[in-house]
């Protein structure tokens, strides 16, 4: 190429002249081969552009180069297209004469989860959080948070969802203004049938119709689901949320491995013969108490397995046992936990998880193997 330097546009400043020089060649939104060819030949950027002759830029890749090195420079017009954001989801309406009759705001809830319904679904989109707000003509407006368990662009069920909640309120005083919105929306999808009627209860979209109405008529925090947490103790590796609250973005549903660990202990069985399968150190049983109780054991040696166990008021012989199986809690995560677990099974054909607590020897009951 014929070097021959070439002057920056007169209408930027020096300052501004110099910032610009020292940009990639990416940055003038080129085409991804030009930006590559450009760096092939060694130019990285704008500034080295700059001082090349237009006639050879422009033969060698086209007009497109120089009119973005023009637009950037100030010395060609860039018409810039606004991204104009969609509307928000919501309706409302100003009641010409504040009412406390039900069956009037129903009506009117009603008219408006149409319109609501219709911009949702113009959008391929659900609402998975409803905020309905009644302003009241002399009293602070009344709030109506409705989550769902999945989107839905259903009027129908949005305004059953909203009758329920609204069953449960108390006016304070006569409804001046009715506004509902959809804060939190979701894609809706397809969705397939069953085939056969006879399955139909087991679709998971009518799971959500009825955890929706379930939530609705006993309340937000009153139906909930299980969240695995990341906890070494068994009693503290879940909790409770509502059932429509979604879970924060970015999560991984499931539990990492902080803090604690499993000891190699081997698997230890007293009868080989038995029928019961031999446990693996993940089962867990289905019943855990919520805090351990503490029960009576005799072992044959201070450290040994247990021997016979104390279940209301009587004793009973243990058959079986497997374990130990050791979880402890790290040093840094506060007070020292340290567990040896043994699943054993008694000659009343229960099965049991106890463990030892080897701070002080301690024995205590967790839970019960169906």
């Amino acid at each position: 190429l014929d070097i021959t330097p070439i002057s920056l546009s007169p209408s930027l400043p020096v300052s501004q002249s110099s910032l610009i020089t020292q940009l990639p060649v990416e940055s003038l939104r080129i085409a991804a081969d030009t930006a590559d060819l450009l760096r092939q030949l060694g130019i990285q950027t704008v500034g080295q552009l700059l001082v090349l002759p237009r006639a050879s830029l422009s033969s060698r890749f086209g007009d497109g180069l120089l009119r973005r090195l023009d637009q950037l420079t100030g010395a060609a017009v860039e018409v810039l297209v606004p991204h104009h954001g969609l509307a928000a989801l919501e309706a409302g309406c100003t009641l010409e004469h504040p009412t406390a009759d039900r069956a009037t705001l129903v009506y009117v809830l009603s008219q408006l989860t149409e319109q609501l319904a219709g911009h949702l679904a113009a959008r391929d989109q659900g609402a998975v959080l409803l905020v309905c707000k009644l302003g009241c003509a002399n009293g602070q407006p009344v709030l109506l948070r409705i989550g769902l368990v999945e989107p839905s662009a259903s009027a129908r069920q949005m305004m059953e969802l909203i009758g329920l909640y609204l069953e449960t309120v108390a006016l304070a005083d006569e409804v001046a203004q009715v506004e509902i919105q959809a804060a939190v929306v979701g894609r809706l999808g397809e969705r397939q049938h069953e085939l056969f009627v006879d399955q139909w209860p087991s679709d998971p979209h009518q799971m959500a119709l009825l955890v929706n109405r379930l939530s609705s008529r006993l309340g937000y925090a009153q139906v909930l689901r299980p969240q695995l947490r990341a906890s070494p103790l068994p009693e503290r590796a879940f909790r409770y949320l509502p059932a429509t609250e979604k879970e924060s973005r970015g999560k991984s549903r499931e539990p990492k491995n902080f803090g604690f660990r499993i000891s190699d202990c081997e698997l230890k069985k007293t009868n080989p013969q038995s029928e019961i399968p031999n446990p693996q150190f993940s089962a867990r049983p289905l019943l855990l108490y919520p805090e351990p109780r503490l029960v009576e054991v005799i072992c044959v040696a201070p450290d040994g397995p247990p021997q016979f166990i104390w279940l209301s008021n009587r004793r009973e012989r243990i058959v079986e046992h497997w374990g130990p199986e050791r979880i402890e809690t790290l040093w840094w995560q506060g007070p020292s936990v340290r567990r040896d677990y043994y699943r054993i099974a008694t000659e009343a054909a229960g099965q049991w998880w106890i463990f030892r607590q080897l701070a002080d020897g301690g024995w205590f009951l967790h839970g019960i193997f169906a």
